[in-house]
Formats: structure tokens, sequence, C-alpha cells
């Protein structure tokens, strides 16, 4: 759950994009970011690594290491994010993809392994029906919160090549400011939503 300063930070009601709505899309300072937590103890993430540079399906691991820093007993819940590369189709800059919570003493550390798949790049295209990985350059991001990411590495992923624009498809409900009410057609909801 993300936790705005105000109320002034959401659109309007009547407003059905998703900019500026939920984590995913929310661009401003919320008060609590999605993920965030608190502890009565300190973490520190290291020694990332991924199973490979290039992704082209199956299984890629995440390596990393959690060690409790602070002064007692701890949980921490690790959040694995996935950076989506830019494009003109309506996808959310972050996902969060995977999570695993961590009990450690006092200075320990551990080495925690992360599965992620295809799913963890996938997007629903509406116009082939079904689920595909748009090639491109993704960035596996790891960290406490969205807010607070400690680690990153980027991954080459080759998946179908994918060129949807919505900036045209979408054109003129796109431009619309917050307060206007679009009218949506079957088609323009689908690619909005899947």
């Amino acid at each position: 759950v993300t936790f705005y300063k105000s109320v002034n930070q959401l659109p309007d009601f009547q407003d059905y994009s998703m900019s500026d709505r939920t984590y995913r899309y929310f661009k401003g300072s919320p008060l609590f970011c999605f993920g965030h937590g608190l502890s009565y103890t300190t973490f520190e993430y290291g020694k990332f690594k991924l199973s490979t540079s290039s992704y082209r399906g199956g299984q890629l691991m995440a390596y990393f290491t959690l060690t409790n820093t602070g002064d007692r007993k701890g949980s921490e819940i690790a959040q694995v994010y996935v950076m989506n590369p830019k494009g003109n189709y309506l996808r959310p800059e972050k996902e969060l993809r995977e999570f695993v919570k961590v009990s450690l003493e006092v200075g320990e550390s551990r080495t925690i392994t992360i599965s992620l798949n295809e799913r963890s790049f996938s997007l629903y295209d509406t116009d082939r029906a079904e689920f595909i990985v748009p090639s491109g350059q993704y960035k596996i991001l790891i960290g406490a919160s969205l807010h607070d990411i400690r680690l990153d590495q980027d991954i080459e992923v080759e998946g179908v090549p994918y060129d949807r624009d919505d900036t045209k498809r979408l054109s003129e409900y796109m431009s619309m400011g917050n307060a206007e009410s679009p009218e949506v057609s079957k088609k323009q909801f689908e690619i909005l939503y899947g």
C-alpha cells in the first residue's frame, strides 16, 4: 500500500487512467511508499549477482547477501522489483516481482537466492491475447522498499520485438488532463487494462 501525503496527490475520481495511481504509476513523493516497513534493527544488502547477464527464458537466479548490522535479532522483507525498458506502450516503470522474509540474529549474514522467470518480464498484449516478454534492457532492483533500493543490476532480455505505440493508439486519451472525464471505447479500455 502507498500512503500519500495529501489527497491533493490523487488524480480526479473520474479520471480512469492509471497515472499517479498505485506504486506502479505514482510519480510523486508519498508519505510511506509501497513496501515501507519499520524494524528495531538495521540490515545491509551486498554481493549482488545474477546467474546470467543476458536472459532468454527459463529461470533467472538472483543472489545477494543480507546482514543484520543492528544490535538485536530482526526480520527483513527483501523486495525484488523489475524496472521495465522505456517504450511507447503503457507499462509501469517498476513492478514488484518477488519478495522474501528473512530473520537474522545480530551480526548474522546469509546468502539469499531469488528465482525469476518469464512472468517477471512479461506483459499482456491485448492484440495477441497473450502474455509476451518484450526484448530490451531491464534492471533488477533489490531493496527494503520501492524507494529504498539497495542493489541493482542491468540485464538484457531477449524476448519478442515489441513496437506497439500507445501514444498514437490512445493519443486523445493520453493528452487529456486529470480533470477531464474521457469517453473510452471498448478497444481503448482493452489497451489500457488488458
